[in-house]
Parts: structure tokens; C-alpha cells; sequence
């Protein structure tokens, strides 16, 4: 497009840049100290939402890793119960058959001296 001249081509582009700047100040919906002012307001209010999202954010992780904690140490105890309770059932099993395997152990050899004696 600017083959012809290098200076035609910054010529254009400079009053294209400066037609733009002109334009902007002329639509412009405030005066410069009124629009940075604006600007800044608007930024601190976004910057002050994605604070406090963020607070929320970290309040709700801590409360539910609190509650993780609890049902965790909940889960713990509930197993810790079950398995004292199963070991109690395993050894009254044990003592029982023990107890059991006395008994017929005792009336063999009660047959056994029987046996012997006739």
C-alpha cells in the first residue's frame, strides 16, 4: 500500500493516529481527570470484588476441610469400634472352640482310661 513513498507512508499513518486521538477527545464522556478517576474507581471496585471472592473462597475451603477432618477422625473411630467389636466376637470364638476341644479332648481320654480299667 505505501510502495510508492516511505515518507507518504508515516505522513498517513501519523494523521490517521491524530484524526483518532482528536476523535477520541471529542466523544470522550468526561474529562481526562474525570475518566482516569473513573477508570480508577472502576478497577478498585473489581479489584475489591475478586478480594473478597477470594476471601469467600479460602473461608469455604477451611470449613470444608474442617468438616473433611471431622468425618475423616468420625470414619477412624467408627473402624477403630468395628474392629475392637470383631475382635472381642473372634475371641470368645477362640475361647469357646478352646473350651470345646477341652471337653472332647477330656472324653477321650476318660474313655481312653475306661478302655484301660476293663
Amino acid at each position: 500500500m505505501c510502495d510508492k513513498s516511505f515518507g507518504k507512508c508515516v505522513f498517513s499513518f501519523v494523521v490517521g493516529g491524530l484524526t483518532g486521538a482528536v476523535l477520541a477527545m471529542l466523544y470522550a464522556p468526561g474529562e481526562g481527570a474525570q475518566t482516569r478517576e473513573n477508570i480508577k474507581n472502576y478497577a478498585k471496585e473489581k479489584k475489591d470484588a475478586a478480594i473478597k471472592k477470594r476471601d469467600e473462597a479460602v473461608s469455604n475451603i477451611k470449613i470444608l476441610s474442617s468438616k473433611l477432618a471431622d468425618y475423616t477422625l468420625n470414619l477412624i473411630e467408627d473402624g477403630k469400634g468395628m474392629l475392637q467389636s470383631e475382635k472381642e466376637k473372634l475371641s470368645t470364638l477362640i475361647k469357646e472352640t478352646k473350651d470345646e476341644i477341652k471337653k472332647e479332648s477330656d472324653k477321650l481320654q476318660d474313655a481312653e482310661s475306661e478302655e484301660k480299667s476293663v
